[in-house]
């Protein structure tokens, strides 16, 4: 309001002059309109400035009482954003070096098992990273639990030798016990005790989406050796 009242009294202070120079014979009355209007207009333009002033001081604490908030947000932007990065990375497929090529194949050939079944677990299980650690502590290429690489006499989990080791025997165990390859791999995600418990494969979202993507994973991997071993 104090604005709109400045900028009219500029208005007439501007008028009062415009006229003083054309009509000479009304000097002294329009001097005198002009000290008024400029007295209001000076009137509003302090008016203004004490409203701007009080909208700054305003805008100020606002400012302050928000800056923590948004420093939260921004924190927490940042940790999402680092946590996104890392599930990409985790979930991102590498390709198994020739070396982890050779271990797989002798390993799996030892203990009597598909190597590309093999193949499918360390895809899903850490998409080839010897590296890989999740969050709930399963470790290495085949992800195996402290408890599992214990009793497989597993000494470092990060060694690719001793996790695909560790891990193959581990599944060849589930397969004898339970002799079908869907509850084996059950068996490896959620453990032997849920799938005994539950007589089949655990009501466990995570667990069927694991069975299902490994199955998908040997199967694909089946058929490109397939095709691969026609056109050799």
């Amino acid at each position: 309001m104090a604005w709109r009242i400045f900028l009219s009294c500029l208005l007439v202070f501007g008028l009062c002059l415009d006229q003083n120079s054309l009509e000479r014979e009304t000097v002294p009355a329009l001097e005198s309109a002009s000290v008024s209007a400029l007295v209001v207009c000076l009137a509003a333009g302090d008016a203004a400035a004490s409203q701007t002033r009080a909208l700054g001081e305003r805008l100020g604490e606002i400012a302050a009482k928000a800056r923590p908030v948004l420093l939260r947000a921004g924190q927490r932007l940042n940790a999402f954003f680092k946590r996104q990065n890392a599930l990409l990375a985790r979930v991102t497929p590498r390709k198994p070096t020739p070396a982890i090529n050779k271990l797989v194949a002798s390993i799996s050939r030892k203990h009597g098992l598909d190597p590309h079944l093999v193949h499918a677990i360390i895809r899903v299980e850490s998409a080839y990273d010897p590296k890989a650690v999740s969050r709930a502590g399963a470790q290495g290429l085949m992800q195996l639990m402290p408890a599992t690489q214990d009793y497989l006499r597993v000494k470092n989990p990060f060694d690719p030798a001793q996790n695909i080791s560790g891990g193959v025997r581990f599944m060849k165990m589930m397969l004898r016990r339970f002799g079908d390859t869907e509850l084996a791999l059950a068996a490896y995600n959620a453990g032997p005790t849920a799938v005994k418990k539950y007589a089949g494969i655990p009501p466990y979202k995570e667990t069927r989406r694991y069975v299902k993507k490994v199955l998908g994973v040997w199967k694909r991997n089946k058929r490109l050796a397939a095709k691969l071993k026609r056109t050799s």
